[in-house]
């Protein structure tokens, strides 16, 4: 229900990333002034989705791509958000300070070179958000964000992720070994597609 603008240099939102709005919103609503975080924030559509779903909430965004943070500003300002929003250049955790009552991240999760990639997708969306260039194998950045999240989350607090297609039970299984707990949803057809991670 809320306008944002998309350029080249940001991924498209869509319908899945929904779910991990409507998640975050329930998670969150028992908090007081909750204080939430997102990892490559893109053009601001679920942070700022869930600070204007929720009054109270004040966050920070941290994003590794300067022209993709220029779009979240944007988005940022038009949404009169900037007195509660902070918006930081950066990759993961870097520039996080504190501790969150939820960080949320759909991180690239795409494997070098996957034939299944849709041109479209290939074509016209930001290599940076689709990519997984860290391990290759497209859980890279989920491997990070759980293992860096101790320390960094409220103990009743957790990190909320969307994934890929068939990559929940590896994702969950990288949390249950760091001693996570773990919660999936699936997406309107039925596909395991957001993941929370807690205490």
């Amino acid at each position: 229900g809320h306008a944002f603008e998309v350029t080249p240099e940001v991924l498209v939102p869509r319908p899945e990333t929904e779910l991990l709005v409507d998640w975050a919103l329930q998670i969150l609503s028992s908090v007081d002034q909750p204080r939430i975080a997102e990892i490559g924030v893109g053009s601001l559509a679920v942070l700022g989705s869930v600070a204007l779903e929720n009054s109270g909430v004040t966050g920070v965004g941290v994003e590794v791509c300067p022209q993709a943070l220029e779009v979240a500003r944007r988005n940022s300002c038009r949404h009169q958000l900037d007195s509660r929003l902070q918006l930081h250049l950066g990759s993961h955790f870097e520039p996080l300070e504190g501790t969150f009552d939820l960080i949320i991240a759909n991180p690239p999760y795409i494997v070098p070179g996957d034939p299944q990639l849709e041109v479209a997708v290939a074509a016209y969306e930001p290599e940076v958000a689709l990519i997984d260039h860290l391990d290759g194998d497209g859980l890279g950045h989920y491997r990070t964000l759980i293992h860096g999240l101790q320390g960094r989350v409220e103990r009743s607090g957790g990190l909320l992720l969307e994934c890929g297609f068939g990559q929940a039970p590896a994702i969950a299984e990288v949390a249950r070994k760091s001693g996570w707990s773990v919660e999936i949803r699936e997406d309107l057809a039925s596909i395991p597609r957001a993941i929370y991670v807690h205490s």
